[in-house]
């Protein structure tokens, strides 16, 4: 379950190369992470032998050069799922919201990744207590 006030603009994970929310943040092999456009531009302009934009450690194998174009070998690393749901959720809760399990219209605080609703402080205990949450 994620609440509103633990992710603040200050706290959300950003890429190091746009230095904005990650899109499709990807696991470089150095384990650093950028977004899938940000690393597919990095390498352009560095050609296809460069490196991580934070360390230098290579990217891509030696061996793909010239094989295949440079979208498809980014999108081929492996995709933060756990940063992306970080981020979207963040999206989601930034605004303002009513809860979608009480019916005196009150303010959303949080919101349950798995049953995908907002929900109200009064309803989080409620929540919390269904075994399938």
């Amino acid at each position: 379950m994620a609440t509103a006030s633990a992710t603040t603009s200050s706290e959300l994970p950003e890429c190091p190369v746009c230095h904005d929310g990650y899109k499709e943040p990807k696991i470089l092999p150095c384990t650093h992470l950028a977004c899938k456009k940000c690393v597919v531009s990095w390498l352009q302009k560095a050609g296809v032998k460069g490196g991580c934009p934070l360390c230098r450690a290579p990217i891509l194998p030696s061996t793909s050069g010239g094989q295949r174009d440079l979208d498809s070998l980014v999108n081929d690393l492996p995709t933060d799922l756990a940063t992306m749901a970080l981020v979207d959720s963040h999206k989601v809760l930034s605004g303002q919201h009513v809860c979608m399990l009480c019916e005196n219209s009150s303010s959303a605080t949080s919101f349950c990744l798995q049953c995908d609703v907002k929900i109200c402080k009064a309803c989080i205990k409620v929540h919390k207590n269904i075994p399938s949450t």
